[in-house]
């Protein structure tokens, strides 16, 4: 059981997450309707979960990069806050939209509870303590 949510947990933040960021932008770009209110909502979810996306490849690069232990670094601590509080405004704004046809209703769902499920991954290994 353990092992299924594993799988679940990685196949959504690392496969699932990044395929439908792409697809997302895709729908998004050749989608030509006014849209409502709620569906608004649902691409500025979705902004949100790929500015979290970018943010993760931010961080990647910055872990990289740094001379650091990345355990006691502050500044990869506050990429990991940023990418927290954009995937959960991302999260709950995606819940708020997925009422009403949109686009990227779905996309922007999976996309950030995907990158909520890498930041809680990444949050898990490094120490708040400065």
């Amino acid at each position: 059981m353990v092992l299924i949510f594993k799988f679940l947990y990685l196949f959504i933040a690392f496969i699932a997450a990044p395929v439908c960021l792409v697809w997302g932008w895709i729908r998004w770009l050749h989608h030509k309707q006014l849209l409502s209110f709620l569906a608004k909502l649902s691409f500025i979810a979705f902004l949100l979960a790929t500015a979290s996306a970018i943010l993760v490849i931010i961080s990647m690069i910055y872990a990289r990069t740094s001379n650091s232990i990345l355990f006691f670094d502050t500044t990869y601590y506050h990429f990991v806050i940023a990418g927290y509080w954009l995937s959960g405004a991302g999260l709950v704004l995606s819940l708020v939209g997925i009422w009403r046809t949109s686009p990227v209703r779905a996309q922007a769902l999976v996309c950030a509870v995907g990158t909520l499920l890498y930041w809680f991954a990444i949050g898990g290994s490094i120490s708040p303590i400065h």
